[in-house]
């Protein structure tokens, strides 16, 4: 493929990144050695750079995003990223691996979609600069003029001072990934954001909740929205930290920082309900997870909209027709499971599919569910979404959660 053909695919509006690996997969081309390029250059790691692209390549898709490159003029050794989209930033430092790196103090405002396709398909390359400092990737396979942007990085830098208080992440890897998914099973608009306090964190979803009750060191009410999880869990790594001020939120990684706006936290609403598990308990038990994970699957050839779960002695079964059951669990000693129960299968299977422990407890009331693992919690009611759209509200939602809450009001248009 020339170069020419390279380049015009990736200008094609449509261009789906991960296209151009479909016919030898996304492993990079040629071997790991250090290529020596005759021109001026800059040497970084690969590894590195796709990390920070994949970050920026993370931020909301519709917004407009600016990255500059430049060399440090603090440090010989290292050259700095800074990105962003107006909202989200991120601001990096990567070290110059060559020796007598280049010493252009031009900032340079690339495309990151075409810089981290070239990236991912080669194992080796460098940012070489010509005589009238035209900035290029170059590898022992291309040579690419990378696109440059003409604006003044003082008109779209993003200042800010990072605060003095820095916390353990309040979010941890195995968190980011089950808000991800949570939110893409969402059904309002208004189902977008993450509450952390000293508490924990928790997150609503009209007819379910997640909480994970992990006492942190945050005395106040910090709100993580939607839309910053994606780079969050992409920068997650064993170092990151946690701070804030007025106006932002930082993650501090290894090789820098992203900060996000801090959206001001509004208690009217945050009046959701605590738990869905009100009215008269029914049982309590426990469920082999792979096990039921399994059953769900199979319950889609039956095409039914609620499940039953009842006990044979010690057993647990979930029924999904006459024709067929399928045995989740054994009742512990001190569970039970007095009564048969039925349960929407369509949100029932979303959670779990989030979750990936061995064993969960469940926990049935007249009104609502909980699954609970560890410090994680989903609490989640027993109105089906069918149920929501027919004007069915969850009895914990027409109950005020606190003794000065309001009825929360929920309207079918915003059911998406």
């Amino acid at each position: 493929m020339s170069e020419e053909v390279v380049k015009d695919a990736l200008m094609n509006e449509d261009f789906d990144l991960n296209s151009i690996f479909e016919d030898g997969g996304s492993d990079p081309v040629g071997t790991n050695e250090v290529f020596e390029c005759s021109n001026p250059h800059w040497a970084v790691s690969r590894e590195e750079l796709k990390k920070v692209l994949q970050v920026i390549h993370s931020f909301p898709s519709k917004s407009t995003i600016f990255m500059a490159m430049y060399r440090n003029p603090l440090s010989d050794n290292t050259i700095c990223i800074h990105a962003n989209n107006r909202d989200a930033l991120i601001d990096v430092e990567l070290t110059l691996l060559n020796k007598d790196p280049s010493t252009t103090d031009r900032v340079y405002f690339l495309d990151t979609t075409k810089l981290l396709a070239f990236v991912n398909a080669y194992s080796q390359f460098v940012l070489s600069f010509d005589e009238n400092g035209d900035i290029y990737y170059e590898s022992p396979y291309v040579k690419y003029k990378l696109d440059i942007a003409k604006v003044a990085f003082k008109d779209i830098k993003i200042e800010y001072e990072l605060p003095s208080k820095w916390h353990v992440s309040p979010l941890t890897k195995s968190n980011l990934a089950v808000l991800k998914a949570l939110y893409g099973f969402a059904i309002r608009l208004a189902d977008s954001k993450v509450l952390i306090n000293e508490l924990g964190s928790e997150a609503f979803f009209t007819l379910y909740k997640y909480d994970d009750n992990r006492t942190t060191d945050i005395k106040e009410n910090v709100i993580v929205r939607r839309l910053d999880l994606p780079i969050i869990h992409e920068v997650y790594d064993d170092s990151i930290s946690f701070a804030f001020t007025k106006d932002r939120l930082f993650f501090r990684f290894a090789l820098g920082v992203v900060s996000f706006l801090r959206v001001p936290y509004d208690e009217n609403a945050f009046m959701y309900p605590k738990t869905f598990l009100t009215g008269d308990a029914v049982c309590q038990f426990n469920v082999d997870v792979p096990l039921i994970k399994r059953a769900l699957k199979l319950s889609t050839l039956f095409s039914v909209e609620e499940i039953e779960f009842k006990s044979e002695g010690a057993d647990v079964f979930m029924v999904v027709s006459d024709k067929a059951k399928f045995k989740v669990g054994v009742l512990g000693a001190s569970d039970s499971l007095s009564a048969p129960f039925f349960i929407s299968v369509d949100t029932f299977s979303k959670l779990l599919s989030t979750i990936n422990t061995d064993i969960l407890s469940i926990v049935v009331s007249e009104h609502g569910i909980d699954l609970r693992h560890g410090t994680e919690v989903y609490t989640l009611s027993r109105v089906s979404v069918n149920q929501l759209k027919k004007g069915v509200i969850p009895q914990a939602i027409k109950e005020p959660k606190r003794e000065t809450a309001p009825t929360a009001d929920f309207h079918d248009t915003e059911v998406l």
